[in-house]
């Protein structure tokens, strides 16, 4: 009998990253900067090099704020955020993928603007100047 409850809970444990799928919903705060700079372009100063940047073939991606850099699937949607410090909610693959769902960009006082599309999820928290 023993034998038995274990082999279900390995065969459950086993099948959980399976059924879990590839990719991970996430919430991340960094900024959208070129592939070819990275954190070097991470603040607002930095938007023309970036855009330099960009006419020479490099790509968006989101460097985080812990340094971590993600790849932007959506180049287009994530133009609009150049320069800019965002908070972006969406899906991440294993390869460090980035599928956005959603992004707050910054204003002067802080993240607040909210492009609402995506995934559904609350995209502000209750009080828009503090951290999630």
């Amino acid at each position: 009998m023993k034998r038995r409850v274990l082999g279900y809970l390995l065969a459950t444990v086993v099948a959980l990253p399976v059924l879990a799928g590839p990719n991970l919903l996430v919430r991340l705060e960094g900024w959208i900067v070129d592939s070819y700079c990275g954190a070097k372009n991470a603040n607002a100063e930095a938007t023309e090099d970036t855009l330099a940047c960009l006419k020479k073939g490099a790509n968006l991606i989101l460097i985080t704020t812990d340094g971590t850099s993600y790849d932007l699937e959506n180049q287009e949607r994530a133009l609009q955020h150049v320069g800019q410090k965002v908070r972006v909610f969406g899906t991440v693959d294993a390869d460090r993928n980035l599928k956005v769902g959603n992004y707050i960009g910054s204003d002067k006082k802080g993240i607040a603007k909210d492009e609402k599309q995506g995934f559904g999820l609350r995209s502000t928290s209750p009080d828009p100047g503090k951290s999630f």
